[in-house]
């Protein structure tokens, strides 16, 4: 099974960097998903690693399992989650919570799931920025 988690992470930026991160078991294919930028100039760009390694890393929230044969989709939907840089305050933290929407919409994840709305629930508390 492969775990799939936000990181978030204090770099930068005026609000933490926040990434889907997929743990898969091979150290070369792990990778974080991910909208990079700023106000106006965001853009998705994924990054190759284990986001445990990250010096800025303050926490890491698991949200789901998927099949180890089956942890493509989420990279696919993530290629096909628009970038919002029109939408003025919108930022990596929102492109998180879009792409979790996403996989609830297209029934690639059950958004019923108690644990994982819980979880959900809790990074959406931690949401920085314009209000």
């Amino acid at each position: 099974m492969v775990g799939v988690h936000v990181a978030i992470i204090t770099d930068e930026g005026v609000f933490k960097h926040w990434a889907i991160f997929i743990d898969v078991p091979r150290e070369s294919d792990k990778i974080m998903l991910q909208a990079r930028g700023s106000d106006g100039r965001f853009r998705y760009e994924p990054e190759y690693g284990d986001a445990r390694g990250l010096s800025g890393l303050d926490e890491l929230v698991f949200l789901f399992q998927v099949e180890s044969a089956e942890a493509t989709w989420p990279k696919a939907a993530a290629n096909e989650l628009p970038v919002r840089s029109d939408i003025h305050g919108w930022n990596c933290q929102d492109w998180v919570l879009d792409f979790l929407d996403k996989l609830e919409e297209d029934d690639l994840i059950d958004g019923e799931d108690r644990a994982y709305r819980e979880q959900k629930s809790y990074v959406r508390g931690k949401v920085e920025g314009l209000v």
